[in-house]
């Protein structure tokens, strides 16, 4: 094995160790870099933002203990885990859907006013 292949799955095994400070971490950066995308009229980057999110809390959820990952105690098994995934995605997606309806009433809006 390789030093750089050692190297890697050293820090893969660091970050999984260290799960719960990388989602925060993560979620810290995209939430700024979002923020900065939406000021300054960058949608593109925002929607990747919370795309990449989303694959945060997704890696954090593969990445956890049963009882945490499903939230029905030592029962809590792939199924479970695919569940809460499944109910994060689609929570994403209605906000990701809402989030866009906003900004083209927002722009047919302000259209409307230049005419």
């Amino acid at each position: 094995m390789s030093t750089w292949q050692r190297t890697a799955r050293s820090l893969v095994r660091r970050l999984i160790a260290e799960r719960t400070l990388v989602l925060v971490g993560a979620t810290a950066v995209l939430v700024v870099i979002g923020v900065i995308g939406t000021v300054f009229d960058g949608y593109d980057l925002t929607l990747l933002c919370v795309l990449a999110l989303q694959a945060v809390i997704v890696g954090y959820l593969l990445t956890s203990p049963g009882e945490e990952a499903g939230g029905a105690g030592a029962a809590g098994g792939p199924d479970d885990l695919r569940e809460a995934v499944d109910r994060s995605s689609a929570r994403t997606l209605t906000d990701l859907a809402h989030a866009r309806q906003s900004i083209l009433d927002a722009i047919a809006e302000i259209e409307a006013k230049g005419r």
